[in-house]
């Protein structure tokens, strides 16, 4: 067999397995948004509209440059906050940051594709056991089963497949009130995250990109495997 043809044949398996492992996580911390703006598209996907802000209510562990990074303040004084991919595609929510700003009744609302799914509330504890997970912005160890408190910080994580294949995600906050909102993390192709990826809060893998040194071990296994068969064949 010609060795140009070997790499070649090599690099399709390579190829292949790369497409095979390229299920990827975006996460966005919105550090890269301004007070005041009202929408935000990024990395094909579009969140509108909303209201940037910068306070210390937004998740702060990845903070770039001064101040306390931005995050969106959910609130039905306006319209509620829609997340969809640019070209219309389906997609996986994953998990987000949330801040509940004010008092009970204070509740958060979440839709699929314009349908009410589940509801997050103030003052109210969760088993973990269900479609989703609760975890403290300073402990990705267990799941929070506590009340739900005021001016803290949480991440979400959903279970099941919760909004697996959805093309549009919806955050509503009760009426009158106020929720921050931040480190949204959407995946593609089977992805998936755990609780210790929580804290990241900063992007991961790109999306369809292996990174180097997973690509050289594939591409030195598929040559290592079409040498065995020639030498076998011989």
């Amino acid at each position: 067999m010609n060795i140009f043809r070997s790499v070649a044949i090599a690099s399709a398996v390579v190829v292949g397995m790369a497409g095979a492992a390229s299920a990827a996580v975006i996460t966005h911390d919105f550090d890269d948004a301004n007070n005041g703006q009202h929408s935000y598209q990024k990395d094909g996907y579009t969140y509108t509209p909303m209201n940037f802000n910068s306070a210390s209510s937004c998740y702060t562990a990845v903070v770039v440059g001064p101040g306390n990074g931005n995050c969106f303040l959910e609130t039905t004084n306006g319209t509620p906050t829609d997340l969809t991919e640019d070209t219309g595609a389906a997609f996986d929510l994953l998990s987000f940051y949330f801040n509940f700003q004010g008092t009970a009744p204070n509740t958060l609302d979440l839709f699929a594709d314009g349908v009410k799914t589940t509801t997050i509330a103030l003052g109210t504890s969760y088993s973990g056991a269900g479609d989703f997970k609760i975890y403290k912005e300073d402990d990705f160890t267990t799941a929070f089963t506590g009340a739900l408190k005021k001016q803290k910080g949480y991440f979400v994580l959903f279970n099941n497949d919760l909004f697996d294949g959805i093309k549009k995600f919806t955050w509503e906050a009760a009426e009158n009130k106020q929720i921050r909102v931040d480190c949204v993390s959407i995946g593609t192709g089977g992805s998936n995250i755990t609780a210790s990826e929580l804290g990241a809060c900063a992007p991961t893998t790109p999306p369809n990109v292996v990174p180097l040194p997973a690509g050289a071990i594939l591409m030195l296994t598929a040559l290592g495997g079409l040498g065995f068969a020639r030498k076998r064949k011989a």
